[in-house]
């Protein structure tokens, strides 16, 4: 979760220096979805840009400068959620943002 907190406040960050606008939004949503339970982060930062979506969550793969990004904070979150039973899914917002969405399957009453 503060991996894409994170994520998002910088996507606004970077917004706001390239435009020189004010303000920002992030959502946060948690909701059930069938079976699954669904928490969504999404922003209306910088976007990211077509070429960039099937390798954001590669190791060390990232679009920030220098001691602002690593690489590893979707990188982990993918795994952590892999790891249990869950998927990440990435969507693009027009005219900009992201949404996050992290799907993890809900217990079985009792168990």
């Amino acid at each position: 979760m503060l991996n894409l907190l994170t994520n998002a406040l910088h996507a606004i960050e970077d917004r706001q220096r390239a435009d020189g606008s004010s303000g920002g939004r992030i959502d946060v949503v948690l909701d059930r979805a069938g079976d699954e339970l669904r928490l969504a982060v999404g922003d209306d930062g910088v976007g990211v840009a077509v070429e960039d979506l099937e390798r954001m969550t590669d190791l060390f793969y990232t679009t920030k400068e220098v001691g602002r990004g690593t690489g590893l904070g979707l990188a982990l979150v993918l795994g952590v959620v892999n790891q249990h039973g869950g998927r990440v899914h990435f969507e693009r917002r027009e005219p900009r943002g992201l949404v996050v969405e992290v799907f993890l399957a809900l217990a079985e009453e009792g168990a």
